[in-house]
């Protein structure tokens, strides 16, 4: 009883008929010897279990696809291949194996979406996995630098400075990464199967490197569902430019005609096969692969006959061992590749079980070994674990997925944030909120690190739903993320939220300020930036910044005579303060108040802000202060300076996403050129701060005139 009790409540499964006969053999004392302790097996990573080799159906109907592919691979080439589930676009994959070296394949995984770059992170590590580290000797220690900011093991230690060289920072990262993977890949393919699961941070990344294959020296073979990845998705519109330019090719697998049916009836039943069985065949799988596959081994090991979903997934796993069942389980939760160790922790089973388990999946065909030397396992097709998922209890899938969390955190200690919205999901799914709640947000912080604003907002709000224990900080980081977007309405909304939420707070007052300033609501920018100095504490460091802060309301607002009032009294303070921030903002600010009336004093002003703000670590600070100079220097007639410092600033708001700043740099870059005589240029900056600027205030659509006035930084 002891023993149902334990299975019930830590496996959630009842026992197993083996179970049963030795507990009956104990009571009635027949107990079978014990097994030889020989027969005991280790599962270890380095000692990969044996395989069962399943029966390879020929490729019917395809053949005209897989030579144009193999036609087109090749280095600097993007192959993409499209179709409905269950069209086949994982067996073309896996054909196209056999004639383009170096294949390294990743998948992506339904549920990962909300993870940055965790395709990026899958491929760094499959690649790493399946090959020679020595590859990484070609890469520059500045490329693997940034490429460790996704994959720490990488270099480990290693934290590349804080840059504002005209690229922005987010195109060295991309740059790092594409450069790594290009190594790993060593002069082969990247295939990735399923990007349609790819978080929007990925798919932003394998844009990036599709323009730049050639120049990599690489291949990009890629598949997604097409109803899952709508026309607009930048990675399609990018495969498209491909092709137009002849470096790329987009493969759309149709369902198989009646020829194509009665050759794959052949192969699978080994006979000819009369023509009216095929016909019904075709007539009720309508010619998809998956289907027909699945209908025909029906016929051939003599189950029932169906077309319906579920009973053709279930007819799968009929004759499959309670064991293997639940092995199943434990795998379709895990929701991506999995390894035995990873397998063996979650379901709870014995080494021996585990080892028989898979075994029988891989003979049933219900799990695959995948390819390109890779480790792991897989299942033979997605719609087949979404069936043992969705067959599995509610009360057994909540325990599995915290089994899956603890494994996944326990195995992250050293970089807890890689696989923080991974854990999260798990820890969900468990039923485990507060968990959940902190790992969500601790994957948002690490996503908004890496500039992944998208994934950034959703995981916060996510760990707002399931009750995180700071939702002020929360509702602050959400409301910083707007502003930087531009959606001001959302991030005053935010910020009030975490007011009401939090209480006074001088920190969020001077936040409201700033988005009431750029929104030109100077009396009410005003308000919240004078009771940010009222609750701060005499002598507290935050008051410089206010103080610098309420004279830029000022000199935006118009009344620069307060502004300099305000100004005088900013200086006087920093000068008796060693800050280096507070003294770049000061003289910041009187850079741009002396810019019209004494342009010398205003760049001698601009210049030293910028020494001083590059002793700091606020790229976002030094890039304000490099616009202001780019205007002065333009004021002054130093144009080409004025380019230089602009590029700079343009590339440090590129990388952290501001859309408003960007703009308004943009804009003032478009000025320069237009003064250098670099017209066309020029336009193309106009054409940008246009388009950004129409796409930021307070609401989509809404137009607010004091966006398009913003200038000075």
């Amino acid at each position: 009883l002891k023993a149902v009790r334990v299975l019930d409540e830590e496996l959630g499964v009842p026992p197993l008929p083996e179970t049963t006969e030795l507990n009956d053999a104990i009571l009635e004392d027949d107990i079978p010897p014990a097994p030889s302790a020989g027969r005991r097996v280790t599962v270890a990573p380095e000692r990969p279990l044996p395989s069962v080799e399943s029966p390879v159906i020929p490729l019917v109907g395809r053949e005209s696809d897989l030579a144009v592919l193999r036609a087109a691979a090749g280095p600097g080439a993007v192959l993409a291949i499209e179709g409905e589930a269950g069209i086949g676009k994982t067996r073309l994959l896996e054909e196209l194996a056999h004639h383009v070296q170096g294949l390294v394949v990743v998948p992506a995984y339904q549920g990962e979406s909300g993870l940055a770059y965790g395709l990026i992170h899958e491929a760094i590590d499959v690649a790493l996995r399946t090959g020679d580290d020595e590859r990484l000797a070609a890469v520059s220690p500045e490329a693997l630098g940034q490429a460790a900011l996704l994959f720490p093991d990488l270099a480990p230690g290693s934290k590349p400075p804080l840059d504002t060289d005209p690229t922005a920072a987010r195109t060295r990262l991309f740059d790092g990464v594409s450069r790594t993977l290009a190594a790993l890949c060593d002069g082969g393919a990247l295939v990735i199967d399923d990007v349609h699961w790819a978080d929007e941070a990925s798919i932003e990344l394998l844009s990036y490197l599709i323009r730049r294959l050639d120049r990599l020296g690489m291949t990009l073979v890629v598949t997604w569902r097409t109803e899952e990845f709508p026309p607009g998705n930048a990675l399609r519109r990018v495969v498209s430019a491909a092709q137009r330019q002849g470096d790329g090719v987009l493969v759309k697998l149709d369902r198989l005609d009646a020829v194509a049916v009665g050759d794959l009836a052949a192969a699978v039943l080994g006979v000819e096969v009369d023509p009216a069985v095929v016909d019904a065949v075709f007539a009720e799988t309508e010619g998809l692969p998956f289907f027909v596959i699945e209908y025909l081994t029906s016929i051939r090991d003599g189950r029932p006959e169906s077309v319906d979903v579920p009973d053709i997934l279930e007819s799968r796993l009929a004759g499959l061992s309670d064991i293997a069942r639940q092995v199943a389980s434990a795998a379709a939760v895990i929701g991506r590749s999995f390894d035995a160790e990873s397998l063996r922790s979650v379901c709870g089973r014995s080494d021996d079980e585990v080892v028989t388990a898979l075994e029988e999946l891989l003979k049933n065909g219900v799990v695959r070994e995948p390819g390109g030397g890779a480790t792991g396992y897989d299942f033979s097709h997605e719609l087949l674990r979404r069936h043992v998922l969705g067959s599995t209890s509610l009360a057994r899938r909540r325990l599995l997925h915290q089994r899956t969390a603890t494994v996944l955190a326990g195995r992250h200690r050293r970089d807890p944030g890689a696989m923080a919205a991974q854990i999260g999901f798990h820890f969900e799914s468990a039923g485990n909120d507060h968990e959940a709640a902190d790992q969500y947000a601790m994957a948002a912080g690490r996503a908004a690190t890496l500039y992944a604003n998208h994934e950034a907002l959703d995981l916060y709000r996510r760990s707002l739903a399931l009750g995180h224990r700071d939702p002020a900080a929360l509702h602050i980081a959400i409301g910083d993320l707007e502003s930087l977007a531009g959606a001001y309405g959302s991030a005053v909304s935010s910020y009030q939220t975490a007011l009401a939420v939090r209480g006074p707070s001088p920190q969020i007052e001077r936040k409201l300020a700033q988005v009431y300033s750029y929104l030109g609501a100077w009396e009410v920018a005003e308000a919240h930036i004078l009771e940010a100095q009222r609750q701060l504490a005499p002598g507290a460091a935050d008051q410089m910044t206010v103080a610098v802060e309420h004279a830029l309301i000022a000199h935006r607002s118009g009344d620069d005579d307060r502004a300099a009032q305000l100004a005088g009294a900013a200086l006087e303070a920093a000068d008796a303060t060693a800050d280096p921030g507070n003294r770049a903002r000061v003289n910041n600010l009187l850079g741009i108040l002396r810019r019209s009336e004494d342009p010398e004093g205003a760049l001698a002003h601009l210049t030293t802000a910028r020494r001083l703000a590059a002793e700091t670590d606020d790229p976002r600070l030094l890039a304000g202060i490099l616009n202001n100079l780019a205007l002065a220097y333009l004021a002054d007639g130093e144009v080409e300076k004025g380019i230089g410092a602009a590029e700079e600033a343009l590339g440090v708001y590129q990388r952290t996403g501001d859309r408003h700043r960007e703009a308004a740099v943009h804009n003032n870059l478009a000025d320069l050129l237009h003064a250098a005589g670099r017209g066309e240029e020029a336009m193309a900056h106009l054409k940008e701060a246009v388009a950004i600027f129409a796409d930021v205030g307070t609401e989509p659509g809404a137009f607010e005139p004091a966006v398009w006035k913003l200038a000075e930084l």
